[in-house]
């Protein structure tokens, strides 16, 4: 905390090129780019399905994109609770996720509170 973490992921933002923003953001430090309405919360257990959503959805409209996971932690656990599977499974679909989406040319930015 306090150590600009989301001050650095607006600036790394602010210099890539993207169609459309995906933010996993349980705490809405990203809302100042949802004013677009290229940009939209993905909530972490919509994250099972992101690759058929975000990646297919930009590769047939052949547009860039970013999906920001902030708090990875958080979000592992949100992920494992929603869809009762235990920790172990969930990072293996967020890994799943992170392969394949590279393969769409989708930049993945995933902030980590806790390591």
């Amino acid at each position: 905390s306090g150590t600009g973490k989301t001050t650095y992921v607006k600036t790394l933002l602010n210099s890539l090129r993207w169609d459309k923003l995906y933010l996993c953001d349980p705490n809405r430090q990203y809302a100042d780019y949802t004013m677009s309405e290229n940009a939209e919360y993905i909530s972490p257990n919509e994250l099972k399905r992101a690759l058929n959503v975000i990646g297919k959805r930009l590769l047939l409209t052949q547009k860039k994109g970013v999906l920001i996971i902030e708090d990875l932690n958080f979000t592992l656990t949100r992920l494992s609770e929603t869809m009762e599977i235990s920790i172990r499974r969930a990072k293996k679909i967020i890994t799943l996720l992170l392969e394949n989406l590279r393969k769409y040319d989708v930049k993945v930015i995933i902030i980590m509170h806790d390591i």
